[in-house]
C-alpha cells in the first residue's frame, strides 16, 4: 500500500507539503514495498517515510507520515 497523507492523497515525490505549518517539498518517498536504489539504506536505517527538503528551520527531515504532514499541492509539470 503506497504512503498517504492524512487527507488520503498518495504521496509523491515532488508535492509540496507543510510539516507542521512550515512549507516543504517531498525528496524521497520511501516504501518498502516499491524500493530503489536511492531508499534502500533509509528503509533499512528507518522504516518506510519520506524525505521532506526545503523546510526553513529544519533543513531535511525523514519522517514517517502523520497528521503534522499536510498535502498542499502537486509539484507542476515540466512543459
Amino acid at each position: 500500500m503506497p504512503l498517504r497523507y492524512v487527507s488520503g492523497e498518495e504521496i509523491l515525490v515532488g508535492d509540496h507539503v507543510l510539516y507542521a505549518g512550515e512549507p516543504g517539498v517531498i525528496e524521497i518517498v520511501a516504501d518498502p514495498e516499491n524500493p530503489t536504489s536511492e531508499t534502500d539504506w533509509y528503509i533499512q536505517e528507518f522504516g518506510r517515510g519520506v524525505m521532506i527538503g526545503d523546510l526553513k528551520s529544519l533543513g531535511r527531515l525523514y519522517t514517517k507520515p502523520d497528521d503534522r504532514l499536510q498535502f498542499a499541492r502537486r509539484a507542476e509539470s515540466a512543459i
